[in-house]
Parts: structure tokens; sequence; C-alpha cells
């Protein structure tokens, strides 16, 4: 009605509201306003990835920025689909990054004195490995669960730095069941926007689900 909103056969009438706003309700009898809806929190969730099939990698791409600072990275039910390990690298503008090294140390905790308190020092061109070295066994849901942390990866000025723990269950023929907690850095300064998540060699991921969140400062 002209400039106004009539709510029809509430006998109210309220303003209308501005770009962006929404309609709240003052309670029962009372005439209904717009307001700017409340902000976010600062969490939010980036990007989410379900795996039932055979897959080399996927990515996901821009998801870092300058709007936030820190990304945690979730995944579950993680299986290859033969003995081997899996990577994490980062993208730049959707190209993985392969023209240095990402240097890492993990250290593993077992279920078995021959596992546990193993270190683990390695550089790999095209991903973090956060088994490091350690193939986890297939079958028989073996599977992994992973937590990252990547700090500031859209900053260039300094080297991209993440950390994480894992857990699987090694197939060196003892099925051991492993804690892995490690560190690393990409060896150059690079304002990533995403990652791929890959398989070593020419293996694939069989099975897994992936949640990537973003926290602002």
């Amino acid at each position: 009605v002209g400039s106004k909103l009539n709510i029809r056969g509430s006998g109210l009438v309220g303003s209308l509201g501005t770009d962006g706003q929404h309609l709240l309700s003052a309670g029962a009898g009372k005439t209904n306003v717009f307001e700017t809806a409340a902000g976010g929190g600062n969490l939010i969730k980036l990007a989410a990835q379900t795996i039932s099939t055979d897959t080399a990698y996927f990515d996901f791409t821009s998801v870092f920025d300058s709007d936030h600072k820190y990304y945690k990275l979730y995944g579950d039910d993680i299986e290859m689909d033969a003995y081997t390990h899996w990577q994490v690298g980062f993208l730049v503008g959707g190209t993985l990054q392969t023209g240095t090294y990402y240097g890492k140390h993990v250290a593993i905790i077992g279920t078995d004195s021959s596992s546990s308190g193993q270190d683990d020092h390695q550089s790999a061109t095209s991903g973090f490995r956060p088994i490091g070295s350690w193939s986890h066994a297939t079958g028989q849901n073996q599977n992994c669960s992973l937590e990252m942390t990547f700090y500031n990866p859209n900053n260039s000025g300094t080297y991209n730095r993440v950390h994480w723990q894992s857990n699987a269950r090694q197939s060196s023929g003892s099925n051991t069941a492993i804690y892995i907690y490690g560190q690393g850095y990409y060896g150059a300064g690079i304002a990533a926007t995403g990652i791929r998540i890959l398989c070593a060699a020419s293996d694939n991921i069989a099975t897994g689900t992936w949640s990537l969140y973003g926290l602002k400062e």
C-alpha cells in the first residue's frame, strides 16, 4: 500500500525494508518491522566432499582468502584403494603447487613397542603426508581420520605452515593402530587459494568425507 507493507488479514501495516533486511515479528497484534539480519559467527563451513568411488584427487578451490586467517580441515572414513599414502597440497588459482618441497616432521605412537616413538622427517613435491611414509591398511574398515590446521595460507609473505593429527592402522603385516601428529611448511611464499587431496602414485582415494572451515582472527 504505497510505501507501506500491508499484511493481509492482520490489519497491520509495516514500513518497507531496505536491501538485505528481513521481516521481524514484534509479537501478536503488533506491527511487524524490517531489520538488518544479525551477522554470522567467526567460524564458517567453506567446503565439503564425500568420496564413495575411486578418485585420484579432488580440490577445494577458492576457499583461502583474506577474510579468514585460520582454517581447519577434518576428514574421516578415509581409505585408499591400495597399500599407499595420501597427500594434501596447496593450490594457487586451481593449480597444484609443486615448484618446491612440502617439508614435514611427524611422530608416531603405536599400539606395540616396535611402532611407538618413531619419527619421520620427509619432504615431497606434491603435498603433506598426514600419515607420513606409513601406508595404512586397506579393507576391513581400516580407515583414517584427520584434523589439520592451516595458518594464514593466503599470505605470501611467509612460508605456509600447517600442523595435524591423524590416526590409522598401519599395513605392514602387523596392522598396528597408530596415532600420528605432525607439522610442516611449504618451502616458498605463496598466496594459496585452496587445497588438493590426492593419492600417491597411480592409486586412488576409495572412501572419505572431508569438511573445511574458516575462522576469522
